[in-house]
């Protein structure tokens, strides 16, 4: 869980009692709590005491694990300079730390740029010799003032559409089976011109199902700045936000846009769950059988936001 007061800064103090869980509107018991982030005080050699009934949460310092993908299938090529500049001068002013990055680029395949490292000059390299990508069913160069999302000539836009919704959920997937694994908290910044959602938002939902159970939070970050029109701005504008948005919020994550400064943008994502809790309940009545879960905390503190994963499949 992220807690944020309105300046968008983190809430450092929250409490057990501070929260309520519901699971598909059924109150729970709060088994643990446990505060994540830099600076905090380690007890329990890390571990969370569950049978403690202290208020407090207790603290965990552990290296995060980040993944970097830079999107060439659904973002122009002047989009992708931006992304790849903004990604470049975040990682040439992020401090040295214990958390690993890796950068992949999603052209007509997922491909990996550069392992998990903590060397941020050896990470920044990698994304500055990487040129971009223009791909047959990726997105035409957009016009002065305007936003093309058209495939190139020749091509059937319902086609390259579904074909770049497709190999972007099937890359979010593939993320999802090998993060699954791993321990520790997990974030993805998709760096993207985005995608108008589908009429059938199943196949989104059981992505982002995969990325949530892999316990990794996904940030898109809008790779188009914030967009001039001539004129109103092409429905696709706002579409491809919506759908940065929905996949945001089914992982807990956050989506940046409508911002020219995207090097800011980058560091807010990478840094948004530094700082974070982690509960623990079990849920009363519980099934196998596949059915959809909801999860809802409240808090009695006024003035704070928090984001977290909303839902589960009991499988």
């Amino acid at each position: 869980m992220v807690a944020k007061d309105p300046q968008d800064s983190p809430i450092a103090d929250l409490k057990k009692g501070d929260l309520r869980a519901f699971d598909n509107g059924v109150e729970q018991t709060i088994l643990s709590f446990e505060k994540l982030g830099a600076g905090i005080p380690t007890t329990n050699g890390g571990a969370t005491d569950s049978t403690a009934t202290d208020d407090r949460a207790t603290g965990r310092r552990a290296p995060r694990i980040s993944i970097i993908l830079l999107d060439a299938i659904n973002t122009s090529r002047a989009a992708q300079i931006y992304g790849r500049k903004a990604v470049s001068e975040m990682l040439r002013n992020l401090p040295q730390s214990e958390d690993m990055i890796a950068i992949f680029a999603l052209g007509d395949s997922l491909h990996l740029l550069h392992a998990f490292s903590t060397n941020t000059a050896s990470l920044r390299a990698a994304v500055d010799g990487y040129e971009g990508e223009h791909p047959y069913i990726g997105v035409k160069e957009a016009a002065p003032f305007s936003v093309g999302a058209a495939p190139p000539p020749g091509a059937d836009p319902f086609s390259t559409g579904v074909q770049r919704l497709a190999l972007t959920l099937g890359a979010f997937a593939e993320v999802a089976r090998n993060m699954r694994g791993v321990p520790g908290e997990k974030n993805l910044l998709w760096v993207t011109g985005g995608f108008p959602p589908p009429e059938d938002h199943q196949d989104i939902e059981a992505v982002t199902r995969q990325l949530a159970a892999a316990k990794v939070m996904l940030y898109p970050i809008d790779a188009r700045g914030l967009i001039a029109c001539l004129g109103p701005c092409p429905p696709e504008v706002n579409l491809n936000i919506a759908s940065m948005e929905e996949l945001a919020e089914q992982t807990g994550g956050r989506a940046y846009h409508d911002d020219n400064g995207l090097s800011a943008l980058a560091r807010a994502a990478l840094e948004d769950s530094r700082e974070g809790y982690v509960l623990t309940y079990a849920p009363a009545n519980y099934k196998q059988d596949r059915s959809a879960h909801k999860v809802e905390l409240r808090t009695s503190r006024k003035g704070i936001e928090l984001r977290y994963r909303p839902g589960y499949i009991a499988d």
